[in-house]
């Protein structure tokens, strides 16, 4: 086997460029990148130079490389073979094992991380690469989509690789994040909560006959306010017969991959729009998959609120933040409302070590709603 050690200028990054070797053996030649880097000046030919600030640690770490390609030339059967060794890198299709890998799981993030894989390019995993990723990044941010999904899907994309390869398979995700926008303002103004939940105007461009369907869209975002700032994501999937005990909603809100416990009392306020709804055994109107659900809901939640004058668009995050904003006017213990909203620092077994009683959140979670 003939290995050829050398800088690849053709990409840089904030390390330098990257070390690769080429292998050649019975006609065949394989190139792997090792994971290392050095500045052009730091480099000669095939071989590094005395000039790096890490000469003496990389140089031996590279003839261990070296060492062990050699090695492995004598215990497998192709070149190929004896570099995914060398490696650990894993052969076939990632988005097809993704995939596979995702048909076992029965949590929240199935639907998440089948959104992730459908947004990459299919690929096998050797062409998943660190440039592969900051192009489908750009290509992402350029289309208009928000840095904090992209981060989401990047997120996933990065566990789906770490569950579907051996360990110690570098990782062409790690690290690459879009860089975040300031957040706008998310919140409604008291007022402003008041025209949503007691308006009942027909925006002009709607027939009289299509009332209920206008403001369906403001009942529902409204009940995600009344029953405790919850997402509209958990409140499209909870059903009368799994999620309702004693008048109360019981879930687990799903939130970076972890589910925290969520127990909040069905205020009046909240009960009369379930009243009007009346869909068992789901709590709201269905209307397919969820996220065809989304998309609509928001543009026509914006349509049924043209005539309020509201300062800002319709988030879907504004129920919940105006929730938090009301409890924080009202000087609401900020460990309550943590436990009513089902903030990320609870667990799924708040039930047992939540540091407050339903009848203590119960009551916040009156005052807060009072509007």
């Amino acid at each position: 086997m003939q290995l050829n050690f050398f800088l690849d200028k053709r990409s840089k990054s904030k390390k330098g460029f990257p070390i690769k070797v080429t292998a050649t053996h019975k006609g065949k030649q394989k190139m792997k990148s090792t994971g290392y880097f050095s500045a052009a000046k730091d480099w000669s030919g095939e071989r590094i130079k005395k000039s790096h600030p890490q000469y003496y640690a990389l140089s031996e770490e590279l003839s261990k490389l070296e060492s062990k390609m050699r090695a492995a030339e004598f215990s497998h059967n192709s070149l190929e073979a004896a570099l995914d060794h060398v490696f650990k890198e894993h052969t076939g299709n990632f988005t097809d094992a993704a995939k596979k890998y995702l048909d076992a799981e029965v949590t929240r993030n199935k639907e998440h991380g089948l959104n992730a894989i459908n947004s990459f390019p299919n690929l096998e995993y050797s062409d998943v690469t660190e440039t592969v990723v900051k192009e489908y990044l750009t290509t992402r941010l350029n289309k208009g989509y928000a840095p904090n999904g992209i981060n989401s899907y990047l997120r996933h994309l990065s566990t789906l690789w770490d569950r579907t390869t051996p360990n110690g398979t570098p990782n062409p995700f790690k690290g690459i994040r879009a860089k975040k926008k300031t957040t706008p303002n998310k919140i409604y103004s008291l007022p402003e909560l008041q025209k949503i939940a007691y308006t009942r105007t027909i925006p002009t461009r709607f027939r009289p006959d299509s009332l209920l369907e206008v403001n369906s869209r403001r009942y529902v975002w409204m009940l995600m306010f009344y029953l405790g700032g919850i997402d509209l994501f958990d409140l499209y999937q909870l059903r009368y017969d799994k999620n309702v005990r004693n008048g109360r909603i019981e879930f687990n809100r799903g939130k970076g991959g972890t589910d925290v416990f969520v127990s909040n009392k069905i205020l009046p306020q909240a009960q009369e729009i379930l009243d009007i709804f009346d869909c068992k055994p789901y709590l709201i109107p269905q209307a397919g998959n969820y996220r065809n659900y989304q998309s609509k809901f928001v543009s026509r939640f914006d349509q049924s609120i043209l005539d309020l004058e509201l300062s800002m668009r319709p988030y879907l995050k504004a129920a919940r933040y105006s929730f938090i904003n009301r409890a924080k006017e009202l000087l609401i213990d900020e460990r309550i409302v943590k436990e009513i909203v089902g903030h990320s620092d609870q667990s799924v077994h708040s039930i047992y070590t939540g540091n407050f009683t339903d009848a203590v959140r119960d009551e916040a979670h009156t005052r807060i709603i009072e509007i």
